[in-house]
């Protein structure tokens, strides 16, 4: 059920809030055969469900055990495999070592990317009564680590772009059997950000998805999460972060507009992009399906600019510096970025003109590599971490004028 995308992430959802890690963890390793378990490590987190108080959810990886390269292959004695001390039945042909020594079942030797209870359509399992759902989508509201709701000091929800995955795609360059998915494990050791509650909005945008979806789809749907991640009247004085890559942002943008119009969702009032593309700029499927948002984006990009002045919410915006290749169309009839190599995000796409309240900044990477980020030292998650801290002051202080008057 995996894609490469997720890379090797998987999501349960439904389980109880009293369970530990260390007992869903047991509960998962249980799933695996004998050889499995000699095979695959398990990581795990547990965090609680962005939409129900009563629940939690898990987000965890299988990953191969490695063998230390600096331990020598046990040597089986000479004398062991002596065809002298085999004894022989009478009329049969002499035994050989290979008769001794029992051959490793090749089937059975080779690794496979995924333990097997994965590798079926439905993965689901029953646990303590409940039917735990796994998926490989992240679709909806996932938070990615958990913070004591009295702690929590502002809320972030990060969206990936077209054919992109809600949790994968914010995974950086493996190092050795490192991968870090900057927004799960970089904030969650922040002595400050670890106080976000952060989560991943994941909606269906892959190239050749069966079920076809409009702007307004995805922009209902993220506000009707966000709406019931924030009921309490705490949670909706919480500063919202938004944070879009690509068609993220533009989802945002159409989202922040909706919310301003409608009483339900007028509790959405912080946003931050981390850049903006024009829709469809790229020619496959998908952007054709949706085409004609292109003609009407414009008006929303200004009525976007207006409400933001009018709010006063801050906007980061960053453009790419590298080229990436274009996604083409390739004789198979899949996509693929073959095509030529172009700045898909500069300066001039992302720059609405707001001064005072917009900050356009420049990132030493591609459409790709902007948001994948190797350790906590990257130029670009640096400048992200210092703002959002920045929004953390602002949200504190605006807090104790309130209190003093």
């Amino acid at each position: 059920m995996a894609t490469k995308k997720n890379r090797g992430a998987f999501r349960a959802v439904n389980i109880c809030n009293d369970t530990s890690e260390a007992e869903f963890k047991s509960a998962l390793l249980g799933r695996l055969t004998n050889n499995e378990k000699e095979t695959f490590e398990l990581y795990l987190c547990l965090a609680p469900s962005c939409t129900d108080s009563e629940t939690q959810t898990a987000i965890f990886k299988f990953e191969p055990r490695t063998q230390n390269p600096h331990i020598p292959e046990p040597r089986i004695p000479k004398s062991s495999i002596s065809n002298s001390r085999i004894p022989r039945l009478r009329g049969s042909k002499p035994r050989t070592s290979r008769s001794r020594i029992s051959e490793p079942d090749v089937s059975e030797s080779r690794t496979s990317e995924l333990p097997s209870f994965l590798q079926k359509g439905d993965p689901s399992l029953v646990y303590r009564d409940r039917v735990i759902e796994i998926d490989a989508d992240f679709f909806g509201l996932t938070q990615l680590y958990p913070v004591e709701t009295s702690k929590i000091k502002i809320d972030i929800v990060a969206l990936s772009g077209l054919n992109s995955h809600a949790y994968g795609s914010w995974v950086g360059p493996r190092v050795e059997n490192v991968a870090s998915m900057w927004l799960q494990d970089f904030l969650c050791k922040d002595n400050n950000l670890k106080y976000c509650r952060t989560m991943t909005f994941g909606y269906n945008t892959k190239y050749r998805a069966k079920a076809k979806f409009w702007i307004e789809d995805h922009v209902e749907n993220l506000l009707t999460e966000i709406d019931k991640a924030r009921r309490t009247k705490a949670e909706q004085m919480r500063p919202l972060v938004l944070m879009g890559h690509s068609f993220g942002g533009t989802i945002i943008t159409h989202a922040f507009v909706q919310a301003s119009t409608e009483i339900l969702y007028k509790n959405i009032c912080d946003s931050v992009r981390d850049d903006n593309e024009e829709v469809g700029s790229e020619g496959y499927e998908l952007v054709r399906g949706i085409a004609y948002e292109t003609a009407r984006l414009t008006g929303t990009a200004k009525t976007f600019k207006k409400q933001a002045e009018d709010t006063k919410i801050r906007i980061f915006s960053f453009y790419e510096t590298q080229m990436t290749p274009k996604v083409i169309k390739l004789p198979d009839g899949s996509y693929g970025r073959y095509g030529d190599h172009v700045i898909l995000v500069n300066r001039d796409s992302v720059e609405l003109g707001i001064p005072g309240l917009e900050e356009v900044l420049s990132a030493r990477a591609n459409h790709s590599t902007i948001v994948k980020f190797k350790n906590e030292q990257d130029p670009t998650y640096r400048t992200i971490h210092d703002r959002l801290n920045e929004i953390i002051q602002s949200a504190e202080t605006a807090a104790v004028q309130g209190r003093g008057m």
